[in-house]
C-alpha cells in the first residue's frame, strides 16, 4: 500500500472525470457535475465514488496502524530500528533528511494522534504525558498546566510505568493531579505489554471503512437516492435522472448561444427547464397520464 502524491491523484482524478463524461476519446472537457461532488455516496447524492486524496489519508492512517500493532512484520522491524532508532513514533522530531513517504507519515501524527488510544498494562510504552491513555480518552499534558506536571519531579520522557510500582500505581502527591488519578478506573497488569485501541470502531481494531468514514466530507441524505438507485435500476437511466435531479441535463435553457430559440420542441409554447421537461409540459402530461392508466396509477 502506497501514499500517492497529491499531484499524481489530480492526475488519475482527471482521467477519471474524463472517461465518466466523454469515454473513451478522454477528452478533458464538458464535464456536467464538479469532480468532488460526484465523490460522495449515493445516500448523499454522489455516484459512490471515493475521492483519492481522503482514501489516502486514511490509507497512511493504516501503515501507522501496523507500525503501534504488528511489532512482529519485516517492515515494522526495520522502520522502528532504522527510521525511528527505538524511540517513540509519537515523540520523534522529523529529520531534514526524511525522505518523502516517511515525512508524510510523519506528518499526519498532528490530526490522527487522538484515534490511536492506549490501553495500559505495564505501561513500558506509554507515554505519561503524551499519550492518549486516560479513560476519557484524552492526554494529561492537554488537561493540566505544565507548572503542575513539572512540580511531580518526573521528566517529559517519562512514561506509565514510572507511575507503577510493585503492581499498584504509585502516583505523584499532586492536589491538582488528585481529579486525573481518582478517575483511572483500572490497574496496571505486569505481564502484559501495552495495546494499541483503534478509537472508531468498538472491536478497537483499525478498518480502513472506518478510517474513511471519519474522513470523508459528509452531506445530508438526498432523499431521491431509492428512486435512483433502487435494486434492479438501469445504470443509463438511473445516471440521466441523476443528472436531471441536479439540473445538469443540456435543457435549451442551459444552452447559452448554442441554440435560436429556449422554446420547447415538444410543446412549442414554454421555455425548455428541466422542471417543464419532466412534469409541466403539455406533451409530458400526456405522456405520465399514459403511464400511469397502463400501470393503474391513481
Amino acid at each position: 500500500m502506497f501514499i500517492i502524491p497529491c499531484s499524481i491523484i489530480k492526475k488519475i482524478e482527471g482521467i477519471f472525470s474524463a472517461f465518466l463524461w466523454k469515454g473513451t476519446s478522454m477528452a478533458h472537457v464538458g464535464a456536467k457535475v464538479a469532480w468532488h461532488s460526484i465523490c460522495y455516496p449515493l445516500r448523499e447524492g454522489g455516484l459512490g465514488i471515493k475521492n483519492l486524496k481522503t482514501w489516502n489519508k486514511a490509507a497512511t492512517l493504516k501503515h501507522i496502524w501496523r507500525l503501534l500493532v504488528d511489532k512482529d512484520s519485516l517492515w515494522t522491524v526495520w522502520v522502528t530500528i532504522v527510521l525511528l532508532r527505538n524511540k517513540s513514533f509519537w515523540l520523534i522530531n522529523i529529520p531534514s533528511t526524511a525522505f518523502w513517504s516517511w515525512r508524510k507519515i510523519l506528518q499526519s501524527r498532528e490530526w490522527c494522534r487522538s484515534l490511536f488510544i492506549n490501553c495500559i498494562s505495564n505501561g513500558s510504552s506509554t507515554s505519561l504525558w503524551y499519550d492518549y491513555w486516560l479513560p476519557d480518552g484524552n492526554k494529561i499534558i492537554d488537561i493540566l498546566p505544565l507548572r503542575v506536571l513539572t512540580s511531580t519531579g518526573l521528566s517529559w520522557t517519562s512514561m506509565v510505568s514510572h507511575i507503577i510500582h510493585d503492581g499498584g500505581w504509585n502516583f505523584p502527591d499532586i492536589p491538582e493531579l488528585q481529579p486525573t488519578w481518582n478517575a483511572i478506573n483500572f490497574g496496571p497488569h505486569l505481564g502484559r505489554e501495552d495495546q494499541c485501541v483503534w478509537r472508531l470502531q468498538s472491536s478497537g481494531v483499525f478498518t480502513i471503512k472506518s478510517a474513511w468514514e471519519f474522513l470523508r466530507p459528509k452531506k445530508p441524505d438526498n432523499n431521491l437516492h431509492h428512486l435512483l438507485w433502487f435494486k434492479g435500476h438501469i445504470p443509463r437511466h438511473s445516471f440521466i435522472l441523476w443528472l436531471a435531479s441536479l439540473d445538469r441535463l443540456r435543457t435549451m435553457d442551459r444552452l447559452h448561444g448554442g441554440v435560436p430559440t429556449t422554446t420547447c420542441i415538444l410543446c412549442g409554447i414554454h421555455m425548455e427547464t428541466h422542471e417543464h421537461l419532466f412534469f409541466e409540459c403539455s406533451y409530458t402530461n400526456l405522456v405520465w397520464t399514459s403511464i400511469c392508466n397502463k400501470a393503474n396509477i391513481h
